[in-house]
């Protein structure tokens, strides 16, 4: 004969499966540290600049917690992207062409290059990943 748990009191319940369990011992031998993994809060920012044909521009400064970052050319003409504004030339630069993309893990400082061939403004564009701590 079954019991209709769901409409016995609670107290009745308690006694009743109380008297069907019997206690058991429980050792913990090897504790170990519960290893807790949390994501950092992540952030995103964009900006581009026009940079006229010869014109050095800080494209984006350097940020310690800045995970990467996209730069995109939507410009008519070429730019070099380099690390420093003083030796960036297109021979020591690194070129991107009109409609492309190229994304770096820095954390420094770059700088974008128009294109001295260039006859208009190109535009450089970027869309930079930062985590928080």
């Amino acid at each position: 004969m079954s019991t209709d748990y769901s409409t016995t009191p609670a107290d009745d319940y308690q006694e009743r499966t109380q008297d069907a369990i019997t206690p058991v011992a429980v050792a913990v031998v090897a504790a170990e540290p519960l290893r807790i993994v949390q994501h950092p809060a992540r952030e995103f920012t964009t900006g581009s600049a026009a940079v006229l044909p010869g014109q050095v521009v800080q494209l984006v400064g350097a940020a310690p917690w800045r995970d990467s970052v996209r730069f995109a050319n939507s410009g008519p003409g070429t730019i070099y992207l380099g690390p420093d504004r003083d030796t960036l030339t297109p021979g020591g630069g690194y070129p991107l062409l009109p409609g492309t993309s190229l994304t770096l893990r820095t954390r420094h400082a770059v700088y974008v290059l128009g294109a001295p061939e260039n006859t208009q403004a190109a535009v450089a564009s970027f869309l930079a990943e930062y985590v928080d701590g």
